[in-house]
């Protein structure tokens, strides 16, 4: 150990050198600090530990070592950074717009990439982001970082509220507060660093002020817009616009209204650089309006009184007026809309042309989907043009899984036909209705259900055709809460549509496809089989093998013939299944995660699991490069990779992605769909840890909810009733495991065949309970038969195998 080169508010970091004589090696060595070794600190150090080991990324300092000094102290041991922080690179090196804007970009990655492994920094600033005289860009000091799920999950410890570890001039508005932090508290700070590079200022500033008077600054003043800081430096001019926009929208003070992630947030700085328009918006003069009303209610009611009155004597004057031009108006705006939606689409295909565009004709969709963004401006004086050019471009975006920018651009088209027409128009409900699918696809349930009764109840008044309204139905169907109630509702609509004139194959088979997925819920297998098979059959005749419908639905016929134990046959269609999604000319992300899932889950029943892991891991990353954490898909990754896990024996990891799993659902409004099922597979990884007391509490606690939830035949309930029977075997109480198992038998011969995996389960269950009621001759063929057939099973109980072989 050489010296030390820095401390603070918990740590001191020395610089020191490999000592045996290996090669030579320079490290950063930090210590809690002498004096410093609370109990609430030296869990904070180890915690930053911990969250530094799983943290892999070419900007991210990681770990190489760690331990305890002899008095006790912990200690972490990192490359050593030959380098200066951000901000002073910048400086001393003179570096224009658009080389601090890269630099800036690398930061984000790193952030980004943290996001993805649910770790928040909680403190980015430019002391902690060092850059090497090659210009490579290093994120430092996790001390405050915390997992998204609420809490130190590596420890189960919860964030004290009285250690307030932050820098002020850095913080978000939420951290002032002592409200949650989440991944918009790394995006407000990413902004205050961008301000900085850009200004050489911060936007609030701790100079002259007390630090009462900063937070005040910081949870109640908008800060200048950048370009108004320095209005004589080089770049001033640039920064007006769409760079104000972007830190200032990172800069909100209501963390909701800041860029939904990081990577959103480097996505427009990459689009300013190429020279794109930019997602970042203005606060609107609504919620400008919205605030004044809050501070001035009185004198606004007073106000609004005298306006009523003049704008009822206003419409009264030009109601007969608007009435006799209203006709003679429609007719011009078709005319005009489609000699506008002509000139766009001539100049699409022009810069196409590689006589007119040298180059053109390597242009692919990415980059024709942003040229056509580009030029929906220049139609700026129809905005109903613009919105259905937006509209086709949203949808384009949706059937690529780009999710982040489908939303953005239907948004924006549903804004402008809305302006243009009014909702009662049918196009602004059918757009509204596409949103609503973005919307559900990348936020989730929680967020889209309310969407979607809007939009089905728009398409009824706008007078939509019979079979759309059909299809609307049958979308807020799907989404209905509860297996049973949307069971029932899928069915209904079923009858509906058969007496419908005008549905389509494709119709058709869409409402085959739902109702399947209902029957599964509910545990009827064979007719999930049966409705996914019919809508294959319509689909096979109108559309090629690899079409991105057609895939799904053949997802869905694998995951049920998974379910029924016909194992082979549903490995060998998920396999093909993920290779076309890989190989198709547009890869869709998202699709390509849910075929990697349901190869994943298979194997994992056949015993690869691990395979399996592998494949829940790719899906995972794939997920978060597209949606929230909170998202259902990544919940269900999450969960399946949690049960991965503790099966291969790593049951602290396991509990600690259950645990994760569990907030992030809570916290997206999940009920007890999730939550239970999280419950009830932690449990088990408690019996299994030998926590039997604990387990079966937890067990007896999800009962209720479990039989008021699940419906008789579903999957959960025989699985639930297994663990019971587990738990009651553990702790010796036999009577209670055969009661258990033979309900669990009950529900698995109802579901699937005889020779089922899953069956085999619950037979070996009851085979041991009898047997230790002493009913040997009842139990040796379910020792014999069932437990070894049951030991194929990728995920049996380790407990109920090990008590089986005892018996034998």
């Amino acid at each position: 150990v050489d010296h030390l080169i820095g401390q603070g508010g918990m740590g001191e970091v020395y610089r020191g050198e490999r000592a045996d004589g290996d090669y030579e090696q320079s490290v950063a060595i930090k210590v809690l600090r002498a004096g410093f070794a609370s109990q609430e600190l030296m869990r904070r150090f180890k915690v930053e530990r911990r969250i530094l080991a799983r943290l892999n990324h070419p900007h991210i300092v990681g770990i190489l070592d760690g331990g305890s000094t002899t008095d006790g102290r912990p200690f972490l041991v990192m490359p050593f950074i030959e380098g200066e922080p951000i901000t002073a690179y910048c400086a001393a090196r003179s570096l224009t717009l658009e080389q601090r804007l890269q630099l800036f970009a690398h930061v984000t990655t790193a952030v980004q990439y943290a996001h993805g492994q649910l770790v928040v920094h909680r403190d980015i600033k430019p002391s902690n982001i060092f850059v090497t005289a090659d210009g490579d860009v290093q994120l430092l000091d996790f001390g405050i970082a915390k997992l998204m799920s609420g809490g130190d999950a590596l420890t189960g410890a919860e964030t004290r509220s009285e250690l307030r570890l932050l820098t002020p001039e850095h913080a978000a508005p939420e951290q002032i507060r002592g409200d949650a932090v989440g991944t918009a508290t790394d995006v407000y700070a990413l902004g205050v660093l961008l301000y900085e590079l850009l200004t050489g200022a911060k936007p609030h500033r701790a100079a002259g002020r007390t630090l009462a008077e900063l937070e005040k600054d910081i949870l109640q003043t908008e800060p200048l817009v950048p370009s108004a800081v320095t209005p004589g430096a080089p770049w001033a001019r640039r920064l007006r616009g769409d760079l104000d926009r972007i830190v200032m929208m990172a800069l909100r003070k209501e963390s909701a209204r800041r860029y939904a992630s990081v990577g959103q947030f480097a996505d427009d700085i990459e689009r300013f650089l190429k020279g794109l328009p930019v997602s970042a918006e203005r606060d609107s003069w609504s919620y400008r309006a919205r605030k004044f009303v809050r501070r001035n209610r009185a004198a606004v009611v007073a106000g609004s009184v005298i306006a009523s009155l003049l704008l009822l004597f206003a419409i009264g004057m030009t109601w007969q007026a608007r009435a006799i031009t209203r006709e003679r108006d429609r007719a011009q705006q078709q005319q005009a809309a489609s000699e506008a939606v002509v000139r766009f689409l001539t100049s699409i295909f022009a810069r196409a042309n590689p006589l007119a565009v040298p180059g053109g004709d390597t242009l692919r969709v990415p980059q024709l989907l942003l040229v056509g963004e580009t030029l929906v401006d220049s139609l700026g004086d129809d905005p109903f043009v613009q919105g259905r050019i937006l509209r086709v471009l949203g949808n384009m975006h949706v059937a690529r899984g780009k999710l982040d920018e489908a939303e953005a651009v239907l948004r924006r088209a549903y804004d402008h036909m809305m302006s243009a027409r009014g909702s009662d128009s049918l196009e602004v409900a059918q757009t509204y209705h596409e949103l609503a699918r973005a919307v559900g696809a990348r936020d989730g349930l929680t967020k889209a259900l309310p969407m979607f009764r809007e939009s089905t109840t728009r398409l009824r008044r706008a007078g939509a055709r019979a079979s759309d309204i059909l299809v609307a139905e049958r979308e807020l169907a799907e989404r209905t809460e509860g297996l049973e109630a949307r069971q029932r509702a899928l069915e209904l609509l079923m009858k509906q549509e058969a007496t419908s004139p005008g549905a389509t194959p494709i119709e058709r088979a869409a409402n085959f496809n739902a109702l399947g997925i209902g029957k599964q819920g509910v545990g009827n297998i064979q007719e999930a089989i049966t409705l996914f098979e019919e809508s294959l059959k319509l689909l096979d005749a109108l559309l090629p093998s690899n079409h991105p419908n057609r895939l799904a639905v053949a997802s869905n016929l694998a995951g049920a013939l998974r379910d029924n134990g016909d194992y082979p046959i549903a490995e060998s269609m998920a396999r093909d299944i993920l290779a076309m999604q890989r190989g198709q000319v547009t890869p869709n992300d998202m699709a390509i995660a849910f075929a990697e899932e349901n190869v994943a889950v298979i194997t994992a029943y056949r015993g690869f699991l691990e395979e399996a892991e592998h494949g829940f891991r790719r899906a995972l990353a794939l997920e978060l490069k597209h949606v929230k954490p909170t998202h259902a898909t990544v919940l269900n990754t999450m969960f399946n990779l949690g049960a991965i896990t503790a099966t291969r024996g790593r049951l602290a990891e396991g509990l600690a992605l259950m645990d994760s799993t569990l907030s992030l659902s809570r916290r997206a409004g999940g009920g007890d769909l999730d939550t239970l099922a999280i419950l009830d597979t932690r449990a088990e990884i408690m019996l299994t840890r030998g926590e039997t007391a604990a387990a079966w509490s937890v067990l007896q606690s999800i009962d209720a909810g479990m039989r008021r939830t699940y419906p008789d035949g579903h999957h959960f309930r025989a699985m639930h009733e297994e663990r019971l029977g587990t738990a009651a075997l553990a702790a010796s109480r036999p009577e209670v495991a055969l009661a258990q198992f033979t309900s669990a038998a009950t529900i698995r011969r109802a579901r699937a065949r005889e020779s089922s995996l899953d069956l085999a389960g619950a037979e070996c269950g009851r085979g041991v309970a009898l047997a230790r009621l002493g009913r040997n001759t009842d139990a040796r063929p379910l020792l014999r038969d069932a437990c070894r057939r049951y030991e194929q099973y990728g995920l049996h109980s380790r407990l109920l195998v090990r008590w089986a072989e005892q018996m034998r």
